[in-house]
């Protein structure tokens, strides 16, 4: 368990706010500047990753029951699991507010604490700090009873090895316990302190605390484990999404089809590789950038997108356009099979036979191991005999490798060489006239 020692409380504050602390406890009923002793509650919001720093960073705000409260002084105290977080510091304080002594903050670490007090995976890391208002005479910062007033953040280096990219939600466990009368988890310790200015004749007075805490619930009678993490805050670590978004209804044959994305995440300037293929349409503009306007032909076509941001993340996405053949206001047909051929004026149809749904096709479509390494198996199961493309495109959407496979009713198992391609992120795009797949790969060789 933790070392827990007189240090943590004789250098929390310096000697003025000690005095304060002390002094304006004893004087609880005495006249201030308050009607009674205001209620502080801090909470931790808008976690965020900064991909420039590669830091997790988390606001401190401060709320009050009492209007015209101002904070002036905090110890800052929590807990973080070790095996997701590594603290760097405190940073972005407001107004005339700073870190304190002890600056930088005390760090102790337990192996057992973690699983014992707060339902850790890993170790405890506790970080106890201090913040004050160093410049009076900096604009006052009121606190509002309802919406936070953020007034520092902090931040920390992450473990990527033991976090999921798409949902990021670790638990900082600021000390105070669900009672706040029975102070911090460490034996002898407050926990958390806040003093508010005083607007009547004293600089400064104590405040009732309370704490919201972050991914974290208190569990139990007041005894340890205190709590365990929960997954409410949540951010896509690191990760990148994207998605296509087509037109509501896209004409045959016109050639100014707009075709849009969003993203979602990633780290840094994001690059766009679109690809349009099958049903004579073809990109006219804006390739390399969010969207993209093409012609567009008779028949069904797929449109692929790939976006890579600045630290290597890739995203893919793919929708099939399937276009309407009109005659002035009047709609001919609509989704239209790749083997329909139109006549120039749009008169008539050409005979054609229609295959069983295309969603009865590429069922069950799983690719393995990926990581690769020299080969990668494709398995899928299809409701008819058929032909399926396959193509392998790199980071920037370049095609390194495409190959033409017989599909069979039933199970099919296909391997795809790729011992001569370059470590690197890669989208497999497997499609038949009317339907695709999109996987993302990785070939890495340890």
């Amino acid at each position: 368990m933790f070392t827990y020692t007189n240090k943590f409380i004789s250098r929390i504050f310096n000697f003025k706010f000690l005095v304060h602390a002390i002094s304006l406890a004893l004087l609880i009923g005495a006249q201030t500047g308050f009607s009674q002793i205001p209620v502080v509650t801090v909470q931790l919001t808008n976690p965020e990753y900064d991909c420039s720093r590669e830091e997790y960073c988390v606001d401190a705000e401060f709320l009050s029951n009492e209007p015209g409260t101002s904070v002036f002084a905090m110890n800052i105290r929590f807990f973080y699991d070790d095996s997701i977080l590594e603290f760097v510091s405190f940073s972005d304080f407001q107004g005339g507010y700073a870190a304190m002594t002890p600056n930088p903050p005390y760090i102790n670490t337990s192996n057992s604490a973690g699983p014992a007090m707060f339902n850790f995976a890993g170790p405890a890391t506790f970080v106890n700090g201090a913040m004050q208002l160093a410049n009076p005479s900096a604009p006052t910062i009121l606190l509002d009873s309802v919406v936070g007033t953020m007034l520092f953040r902090i931040c920390f280096t992450v473990d990527g090895e033991n976090v999921d990219p798409q949902s990021f939600c670790p638990s900082i466990v600021l000390d105070l316990e669900a009672d706040p009368s029975n102070g911090g988890y460490l034996g002898g310790s407050e926990g958390i302190v806040i003093t508010v200015e005083d607007p009547g004749p004293l600089d400064s007075q104590p405040s009732t605390e309370n704490v919201v805490q972050f991914n974290w619930m208190y569990t139990g009678s007041g005894t340890a484990p205190f709590g365990e993490p929960v997954e409410e805050a949540c951010i896509a670590y690191g990760s990148l999404e994207c998605a296509i978004v087509l037109p509501l209804s896209i004409t045959c044959r016109t050639n100014n089809t707009v075709i849009k994305s969003t993203t979602a995440g990633g780290c840094g300037a994001l690059s766009y590789a679109w690809t349009v293929q099958g049903g004579g349409a073809t990109i006219r503009s804006g390739q390399g950038t969010p969207q993209i306007t093409i012609s567009v032909g008779s028949a069904p076509a797929t449109v692929v997108l790939m976006v890579t941001d600045a630290a290597g993340n890739l995203a893919a996405d793919t929708e099939i356009i399937r276009c309407v053949a009109r005659r002035g206001a009047e709609i001919i047909t609509e989704a239209v099979p790749a083997e329909v051929e139109w006549d120039l004026n749009f008169q008539r149809l050409k005979d054609y036979d229609i295959k069983p749904k295309a969603d009865n096709n590429l069922q069950q479509f799983n690719l393995w191991p990926n990581p690769a390494n020299e080969t990668i198996n494709l398995s899928w199961t299809s409701a008819f005999d058929d032909k399926i493309q396959v193509q392998l495109s790199n980071s920037v959407g370049q095609l390194v490798l495409t190959d033409q496979i017989a599909v069979v009713t039933g199970h099919n198992l296909h391997v795809l060489n790729v011992a001569n391609l370059p470590d690197g992120s890669y989208m497999l795009v497997v499609q038949n006239k009317l339907e695709s797949q999109v996987k993302n790969v990785i070939i890495l060789r340890k």
